[in-house]
């Protein structure tokens, strides 16, 4: 078991190094069962109010990266079904923040999950991903999520 989290860290750690800029969202493209494929990511850590934005790239499981609001970038790994049946990310950010989100799928031709999650510093994380995020969350007017007053950008 110790071994396990171990490398998963240390996997986490090295997808984290690797990390690319954060493109446009006009790169990011679902391409179903292939390992290119790719989801837009966003979460709010609550209360402190900083926002994460990034994507998720893979087919039933992949990598994640993005940067939060605060500056630091994140990396870490997803699988869409862990032991128990849900959907799992575990993401390490440059400022030393380690979170773990569990999510369930919304959506899934459209790759669009809703997660909720912790971080290490016992933040609350509400986190979407897939292409339809503003049709799950403000099916009105078309937005993105609102974290602490603000518009989360979706890349």
């Amino acid at each position: 078991m110790y071994l396990l989290v171990i490398y998963r860290n240390a996997l986490a750690l090295a997808t984290l190094c690797a990390v690319a800029p954060v493109a446009s969202a006009s790169d990011c493209l679902l391409r179903e069962g292939r390992r290119d494929s790719c989801s837009p990511v966003v979460a709010c850590l609550e209360p402190s109010g900083i926002w994460f934005s990034g994507r998720a790239t893979g087919w039933n499981q992949g990598e994640v990266s993005g940067v939060l609001s605060s500056g630091a970038r994140c990396g870490g790994t997803w699988t869409g079904r862990n032991l128990i049946g849900l959907g799992q990310a575990d993401i390490i950010c440059d400022d030393g923040r380690r979170v773990v989100v569990f999510f369930t799928y919304l959506d899934s031709l459209t790759g669009t999950a809703l997660g909720h999650g912790l971080s290490d510093r016992a933040e609350r994380v509400r986190s979407w991903s897939g292409h339809a995020i503003p049709d799950h969350v403000d099916p009105e007017r078309g937005r993105g999520p609102i974290c602490e007053g603000a518009e989360i950008p979706i890349s």
